[in-house]
């Protein structure tokens, strides 16, 4: 993986796992990552996989304005 990519990995209460491949339009720190990888965590936490389906556009888009912000 480059530094402008990343491998987001979500595994489901059930076992399910579920993976995709998330690039960025500029070069992502480890520190910047970590601030991604958090707020997935926080908003993905205790949603069903099908609440995460309909809302994942909606979410990926608002994750790419704050770090459009940064």
């Amino acid at each position: 993986m480059s530094s402008r990519r990343m491998l987001m990995v979500v595994v489901t209460d059930d076992g399910q796992v579920f993976n995709r491949s998330v690039e960025f339009a500029e070069d992502v720190s480890a520190d910047e990552l970590a601030d991604v990888q958090n707020a997935l965590n926080a908003a993905l936490s205790g949603h069903s996989i099908s609440e995460v389906r309909k809302a994942e556009g909606v979410r990926i888009e608002a994750l790419s304005a704050r770090s459009r912000a940064s």
